[in-house]
């Protein structure tokens, strides 16, 4: 979303695009972004939902293909705010569906299933994560926690280890994004 450093513009900006064009699908989907990022969550709820009923979900167009799969994962992740994981697994299954390699559906997916008691799903959609895109620290963290938790301690320190790699990385990089250790936005 194109507006980090200044929420309340964004939504702004997006009410008045969609004031312009109540089916601007784009603006709705931002707008809903800034409406979760200042602690809106019924509003935002609402706006993803109402992307997702403007936009088909066999459109040819790939670009309102995209906006739809973003509206599905944003709106598995605002319900899955809400203490409602299963929900949750609902979005994100319906953005896979959509596209079936998008790493961050599978991701917060796997954070839902987590969420709902089932670590072997967890796991399956972490695994699926770091398959697509094996540089997603945070899935390997997240396995991490999961494969500790049904007892699977080698494998367990075997993603954990590669955490470590991640964040020594990231500190020789001076980044100050390390896995476990980061500010987010639209994800769980």
């Amino acid at each position: 979303m194109p507006w980090f450093d200044d929420t309340e513009k964004a939504y702004q900006d997006c009410s008045q695009a969609i004031e312009a064009n109540p089916r601007d699908t784009k603006a709705i989907l931002y707008r809903g972004a800034a409406l979760q990022c200042l602690s809106r969550p019924d509003e935002a709820i609402a706006d993803f939902a109402r992307v997702v009923e403007l936009i088909p979900p066999d459109t040819p167009d790939p670009g309102l293909l995209a906006i739809l799969v973003e509206a599905h994962i944003c709106l598995g992740v605002a319900v899955g705010r809400r203490s409602d994981p299963l929900s949750a697994v609902k979005e994100f299954s319906k953005a896979l569906e959509l596209n079936p390699n998008h790493h961050l559906a599978y991701y917060n997916r796997g954070i839902s299933w987590s969420r709902y008691g089932e670590s072997v799903k967890a796991i399956i959609d972490y695994s699926k994560t770091i398959e697509i895109n094996p540089d997603y620290a945070d899935a390997f963290l997240h396995r991490g926690l999961e494969r500790r938790n049904i007892g699977d301690t080698q494998r367990s320190r075997e993603d954990f280890a590669k955490v470590r790699e991640f964040n020594n990385k990231a500190r020789e990089s001076n980044s100050r994004f390390r896995c476990g250790n980061r500010k987010r936005y639209t994800r769980a």
